[in-house]
Order: structure tokens, then sequence, then C-alpha cells
């Protein structure tokens, strides 16, 4: 199957989730204390939480439980889903840390999910700013699972326009054509100032492909 082939009947829609939002550019406090949570997860920093130290990976599905009564996303665990980590833009290397696979085993323990399976492979290397297309053809599902999921969440460290998520999420559909597909990354990026509202922000929307293979991700 083909990229453009999942765009043959329109858009395409990926329901996604997120706990916190960053600003890249931002001045106030709260805002360059954003870039701080995004730099402590980025590189799987320990912290002070809850009286204890932990990592940040740690830290999400802390978070999560501590404050799921009022949490917009929490439908996205209800049915033990399969925890599929992100992959990278640029090759895994040996004992490089993954970040994606460290927020997904940290939620599979805490019981945010039935088991974690790193489906996805990257075969090469992409830029940061790459489209969704050539997330798409640059991955392969390496591992597929004895029985077909009903439920897999794709897991991320950190969410922007959501070209990555929306490639993952098709290459699953292409070995898993009935599977309930959705995604999840602790943090997403405002890139535009005035539209950041504070760190402590869940949401619980979508990421849209449409038919020009631009992605949009909302809010």
């Amino acid at each position: 199957m083909k990229f453009w082939d999942f765009l043959r009947g329109g858009k395409v829609a990926l329901t996604y989730g997120s706990l916190w939002s960053y600003s890249p550019w931002g001045h106030s406090e709260a805002e360059r204390r954003s870039r701080d949570y995004r730099y402590m997860l980025k590189n799987e920093q320990t912290v002070e939480y809850g009286g204890k130290t932990m990592f940040m990976s740690e830290v999400v599905p802390k978070a999560i439980l501590e404050s799921k009564s009022t949490l917009p996303f929490m439908t996205l665990f209800e049915n033990d889903p399969v925890l599929v980590p992100v992959t990278r833009s640029s090759l895994l290397q040996p004992n490089s840390l993954w970040v994606g696979l460290k927020v997904a085993t940290a939620m599979q323990r805490a019981g945010l999910g039935s088991t974690v399976s790193q489906s996805l492979a990257r075969e090469y290397a992409v830029g940061t700013k790459a489209s969704a297309e050539e997330h798409y053809d640059s991955q392969r599902v390496e591992q597929k699972l004895l029985t077909e999921p009903k439920h897999i969440l794709l897991v991320d460290d950190f969410v922007t326009r959501g070209a990555t998520m929306i490639a993952s999420a098709l290459r699953l559909w292409e070995t898993y054509p009935k599977a309930d597909i959705a995604g999840f990354a602790p943090i997403r990026t405002i890139s535009w100032p005035p539209d950041f509202k504070k760190i402590d922000d869940p949401v619980f929307d979508r990421i849209t492909l449409y038919p020009s293979g631009k992605c949009h991700r909302n809010p």
C-alpha cells in the first residue's frame, strides 16, 4: 500500500491526547519552565516528584493517575491498549535513548496499557521537519503481534504537527486494518506564544492528514 492510497477517500484523522504544553519561543516564566519540562523529558532526567526521585518518564503515568478523574483523554486507556512507541527521526543506535519507549514502559507498569510492542522501526533517518509521507516511507512494521490487537496507542515524547504520529498510525493500519489506533504524547508544542495558556493543559483532540499531504494538530 502507498501513502497516497490512504487519502483517496479524503482526509485521515487520528485521535490523540496530551498532558502538558510547552512554548519554544515565549518569554514568560511559565513558558521558560515549559522548556525545562521538555528538556528533562527529552533527556530522561531525574526530578523530585511526590517526595521521591523519579525519571521524567515515570512522572508521566503518575501525573496521569493522580488527575485521572479530570483528564479529558482517559478513554485512551479504557481497553488496555497495546502501547507502541513512536520511532525517533534518527536511526536508533546501541544504548541510545528512546524516550517514547521509556514513557510507554512506565505507562504499562502503571497499568495504562496491556503490553509494550516495539512494532515500528525506522529504516533510514529523516529530518526534524519531515513530511508525513517522508515519515511513512522511512518506517516499517518490524515486529508483528501474535494476535491482531483491537486497540493500539502510539506513544511519543512530544508532538508538534503530528506528522510522525499519524504516519506511524498509517503503517500500523496497513498491518492491523481493524485496530482502533490513537496517540499519546506527554508534551505538545505551542509554537505561537499567544496560544500558550499554561504547562498543565491536557487536551483530547485529533491530528488531521489532508489530501494535500499536510498535517494539522488541533489544538
